[in-house]
């Protein structure tokens, strides 16, 4: 899968000549307008036209809603119908040009927070403008999924904090998948941070690739040749990975992979099983193994599983928030 904007035609091109199996979406943006791309709709609406459609959000001083970081990215009112309609009406022209397989729709966020801490105008608290806008969003993923599907193009969203509310998740990925860019980790965390995110934590990021019914994309970001944490993400990932679903580190530096995943794992023998807190699953080409705990475990290998330099293993002991890799001899 590549994921290119809407103007990178060229680029998809070839890209289909080089691959014509090859899985491109156009990038766009579900709640914010950019006001660098002033009245061009790049990844959206133009940030012009949603400035004169009152399409901008603003906070309960009516300032308009900036987010933290991301400097010219101005929050958009992803409830509002007219906003909606032309948000789909833009990735149909973009579908409709022949070149993409669909969209990509980022930022299907649960909560501002992330980016601001400003109420919305209208509303009295955090809780009740996080509720409009994922409301907002849900309703506008189901309509420009239906419209898409009409057409025979899907929709990928970019999905934060899913494993909140799994239902939401679900709902969202239903048009062409769903996709977690902080899989296993938060952030470039030197430690995997994510197996203590709430009373689940690791458990609740792997249920909703599992529950899902349409490919799953997760991303890891790791330090700068932290390898341990991407092979705790890339791990994770082969505990409910399914054909079609897709993995990749970001290490920051342009590497998106591990050494791990040159070994030919092949189909899944079944699901992972759990074994002192070990998530582990055979592959035709070999084993994975997680530990998604804060104690170092020692579990038993399958038999005819080697190492890297062909070694016969019998047994691992993981470290805390680790993982391994195996082949079949």
């Amino acid at each position: 899968m590549a994921i290119l904007k809407p103007d990178d035609q060229a680029a998809a091109r070839q890209l289909q000549a080089g691959d014509p199996d090859v899985n491109i979406l156009a990038y766009m943006d579900y709640a914010s307008a950019r006001s660098y791309d002033g009245d061009k709709s790049v990844v959206s609406v133009s940030f012009e036209e949603a400035k004169a459609n009152d399409w901008l959000a603003r906070d309960t001083n009516g300032n308009l809603i900036e987010w933290g970081g991301y400097p010219g990215h101005y929050m958009t009112k992803v409830w509002d119908p007219g906003y909606q309609r032309a948000w789909v009406e833009r990735a149909k022209e973009v579908a409709a040009e022949g070149v993409f397989d669909g969209i990509f729709a980022d930022n299907a966020m649960y909560t501002l927070s992330h980016y601001n801490n400003a109420i919305m105008a209208g509303a009295s608290s955090p809780e009740e403008s996080d509720a409009r806008i994922r409301a907002g969003i849900l309703d506008l993923a189901r309509q420009a999924g239906e419209a898409l599907e009409g057409s025979g193009h899907s929709l990928m969203t970019n999905i934060s904090d899913g494993r909140l509310d799994p239902e939401w998740w679900k709902a969202l990925s239903r048009y062409g998948g769903g996709m977690e860019e902080n899989f296993a980790n938060w952030g470039r965390a030197d430690t995997p941070t994510v197996y203590d995110w709430g009373p689940g934590g690791w458990q609740d990021q792997v249920d909703l690739f599992e529950m899902n019914e349409n490919p799953s994309v997760a991303i890891t970001f790791a330090q700068e040749g932290d390898t341990r944490t991407a092979l705790y993400g890339y791990t994770s990932f082969l505990m409910t990975a399914r054909p079609g679903d897709g993995w990749e580190v970001n290490f920051g530096n342009g590497s998106t992979k591990t050494a791990e995943q040159s070994i030919p794992l092949g189909a899944p023998r079944g699901k992972h099983v759990n074994s002192n807190g070990i998530r582990s699953r055979e592959f035709d080409g070999g084993w994975a193994a997680v530990n998604p705990t804060d104690q170092a475990v020692t579990v038993q290998v399958p038999a005819g599983m080697v190492d890297a330099s062909g070694n016969a293993v019998s047994s691992i002991t993981l470290q805390p928030r680790s993982g391994a890799v195996l082949s079949r001899s």
